[in-house]
């Protein structure tokens, strides 16, 4: 690949939904096939000999591709991190969730124009929604959304969508799933999903006027949706309509 192993840029490109603060260097490396391990965490260590029966070969040499090593990684890496929680070590991802500050951000859009947080909160609320094309339960959840925007998108709120592909994709995305509100690109590197802790997608944030996030949600949340609705009708003084008819059958959640 003629790529450095250690290089961030490489590790953000293959593992978009992982800390790079928590889990740097433990990647495979193309050229020989060989893993580095100099920066597993102390609990990592603990856990190590656990996980390391499930991850499939993770240390196995020569790898087939790097797309197929990533895949291997984030399983072995996902159980690690789910026993870690489990078994109470600290876990140093930053999650955003309900309550806290919403990191600043400023992204183009498929039409190259540049949209800040900032700027977005001065006009009202921000709907924002990660996601990758290649998610069913982003497919799912999509349609969905743009009924809210249909319904609430006027009137100050803004909803966005924040896609970890490039504009090519993203733009037919788009289009197959009828979304009509503005779409940002997060591809190079994945700066603002990792600064907002992301470890699913589609996850979804409503963030109030002065950036504080009134709801954080994880997948498909039928509830969060409704709540999402629920505030944005409130918030423009109009009946609340129901977001989902009664001839829809819609499951209660869907796990990212």
């Amino acid at each position: 690949m003629g790529i450095e192993p250690t290089s961030e840029a490489w590790e953000a490109s293959i593992l978009p939904l992982y800390d790079a603060r928590l889990i740097r260097y433990f990647v495979i490396i193309p050229k020989n096939g060989r893993t580095r391990t100099d920066a597993i965490p102390r609990s990592g260590w603990r856990l190590f000999g656990v996980f390391s029966k499930l991850s499939i070969g993770l240390t196995a040499s020569r790898a087939g591709s790097v797309a197929f090593s990533a895949l291997r990684y984030n399983l072995a890496m996902g159980i690690l991190r789910r026993l870690s929680r489990w078994m109470g070590f600290e876990d140093n991802m930053t999650h955003i969730v309900a309550g806290d500050m919403a990191p600043e951000f400023s992204l183009k859009s498929l039409d190259q124009k540049q949209y800040s947080l900032r700027s977005l909160l001065e006009r009202g609320p921000v709907v924002a929604a990660f996601f990758k094309i290649s998610c069913p339960v982003c497919q799912f959840t999509f349609p969905f959304l743009e009924r809210l925007h249909q319904r609430y998108g006027s009137g100050g709120a803004t909803f966005l969508g924040i896609s970890q592909d490039d504009a090519r994709a993203t733009k037919s995305f788009a289009s197959e799933y009828g979304v009509t509100f503005q779409v940002v690109l997060d591809e190079d590197g994945y700066t603002v999903s990792n600064a907002y802790g992301l470890t699913n997608v589609p996850t979804i944030f409503l963030i109030e006027t002065d950036g504080k996030v009134k709801v954080s949600s994880m997948g498909f949340d039928k509830k969060d949706l409704e709540t999402i609705a629920s505030q944005l009708a409130e918030r423009r003084k109009i009946a609340l309509t129901p977001l989902f008819r009664s001839d829809e059958v819609v499951p209660a959640n869907k796990p990212g």
